[in-house]
């Protein structure tokens, strides 16, 4: 069997057989895909460049575990993906549903996997209900643009008794 196939054999196993607090042992994964013991460690280093969280727990009753709270590997979206995650980010601020800001960080948070696309930086509200001017919107749509061809822009600011805003100044 090849070194590619049995990478991903030892991560099903992982993933259906081990967990932190019963990890499996270098010897019991090795005789499960028949192989040397001292290739399991190839593996895992294999597996992590791919993306995958595998931890190992030292000592007699140790062992190779993979991490629960992450286990997918890095997201390769295309353009047309993160296109549409972002389309459907500004569709969903003009409806009314409770777990708005759990979805613009979950979005955060897939877009921020992709490693081969360019993140274009999101865009934070604390406060649901605060909005953006038109001036403002343009302003921000001008920066993201500015980003993604890796020029600078000028934005000028003024300082107001509540907060910072971006002034009416030109581009």
């Amino acid at each position: 069997m090849n070194r590619t196939s049995l990478c991903i054999r030892m991560l099903e196993i992982l993933k259906a057989r081990s967990n932190k607090q019963n990890p499996i042992n270098a010897n019991d994964l090795a005789s499960l895909l028949e192989t040397n013991p001292r290739n399991i460690r190839e593996y895992k280093k294999e597996l992590i460049t791919a993306g995958y969280n595998i931890q190992e727990v030292k000592g007699r009753y140790g062992g190779y575990f993979l991490d629960d709270q992450c286990l997918f590997p890095t997201l390769r979206l295309t353009a047309d993906e993160e296109k549409a995650l972002l389309e459907s980010r500004s569709l969903l601020k003009t409806q009314q549903f409770d777990k708005k800001n759990f979805y613009d960080r979950a979005i955060d948070k897939i877009m921020n996997t992709s490693k081969d696309v360019k993140l274009i930086f999101p865009l934070y509200m604390d406060e649901p209900n605060m909005e953006m001017s038109k001036e403002e919107m343009e302003m921000y749509h001008t920066a993201q643009i500015a980003l993604e061809k890796e020029c600078c822009v000028n934005i000028p600011i003024k300082k107001t008794k509540e907060c910072r805003k971006i002034s009416s100044g030109s581009i």
